[in-house]
C-alpha cells in the first residue's frame, strides 16, 4: 500500500510529491511498487513526472517526484466540460509520454 503527500524538499526549497510505500509484509504488489522508482529513473520526458530521489527509512520506501498540480477532474469541476480544442492537445502530450515509456520497454 502507498500514499502520496505534497512535500517540501528542505535542501532545495522546492515542492514535490512524496510517495510512501509500506514495506511491512512485502507482497507482489509492494515489490512492483518498488520497481516504479527504477523505471522512473530511466524516463526523461517533458510529459512524465521525473524521479527526484528514492530512499528507504525503516519499513517505508520513499519516491520523491516532481509535483504535478491540478487534474482533469479539478478542471471539469471548476469550469465544466473541457472543449475538444483544449483537451486534444493535452491528450496528445499524455500519449507522447506513454509512447516514450513504451519505447524504453516500460
Amino acid at each position: 500500500m502507498s500514499v502520496v503527500w505534497r512535500a517540501l524538499d528542505v535542501e532545495t526549497e522546492t515542492q514535490c510529491a512524496l510517495k510512501c510505500i509500506d514495506l511491512s509484509g512485502a507482497d507482489t504488489a509492494t515489490r512492483r511498487a518498488l520497481q516504479e522508482g527504477a523505471l522512473l529513473s530511466r524516463l526523461s520526458h517533458p510529459h512524465v513526472v521525473g524521479l527526484l530521489d528514492s530512499f528507504e527509512e525503516g519499513e517505508t520506501h520513499f519516491l520523491a517526484l516532481e509535483l504535478a498540480l491540478g487534474s482533469l477532474d479539478d478542471w471539469v469541476r471548476q469550469r465544466g466540460p473541457v472543449p475538444p480544442a483544449t483537451l486534444v492537445p493535452r491528450l496528445i502530450e499524455v500519449l507522447d509520454g506513454l509512447i516514450h515509456a513504451h519505447a524504453l520497454g516500460i
